[in-house]
């Protein structure tokens, strides 16, 4: 399981720190995220967490239509 900001790699423990850096002076805290179709869903909401913990205000989540299987 990797997790990224924006392009960079980044661990579950650092994910509070990094975000409360790049929060810093906006007012707006607005975060999308994305997941690949084969991570856990307990380590999708483990995330989620800690991104809530960071002070983002608001949390999409990016999703992607299913491959055609014709």
């Amino acid at each position: 399981k990797e997790i990224f900001i924006n392009k960079y790699k980044t661990s579950i423990t650092e994910i509070n720190t990094k975000l409360q850096s790049i929060f810093t002076g906006r007012i707006d805290r607005e975060i999308f995220m994305r997941a690949d179709k084969n991570v856990p869903y307990g380590f999708v909401v483990e995330v989620m967490s800690e991104v809530r913990k960071a002070g983002v205000d608001r949390l999409g989540m990016i999703t992607e239509p299913p491959e055609d299987s014709r």
